[in-house]
């Protein structure tokens, strides 16, 4: 599985959003969670990115963000993907 084999290699989780916002793969527990996110909104103006931000648990990740593109025979579906490591861990002296 693409997300476990992520994991195995970095602490790193992975979330899919839908176009309505809400999660449709992620960690347990958030399936069909809506977090407001500064990631999410700026996935709007930016195909692609970075952020520093707390998320609803209160912690603070390195949260980096895209979007889906569709192809020539189909469009896009909507969705965002974010992928969120625990800032302490991420910015660690290697």
């Amino acid at each position: 599985d693409l997300v476990d084999s992520l994991v195995a290699r970095d602490p790193v989780e992975v979330f899919v959003f839908n176009a309505d916002g809400r999660v449709v793969l992620g960690p347990a527990g958030w399936r069909d969670q809506s977090p407001a996110l500064a990631s999410l909104g700026r996935v709007r103006s930016s195909a692609s990115g970075f952020v520093l931000e707390t998320w609803p648990d209160g912690h603070d990740y390195l949260t980096g963000y895209a979007r889906t593109r569709g192809r020539p025979l189909f469009e896009s579906l909507g969705w965002v993907v974010l992928v969120r490591m625990d800032a302490d861990v991420a910015f660690a002296p290697v």
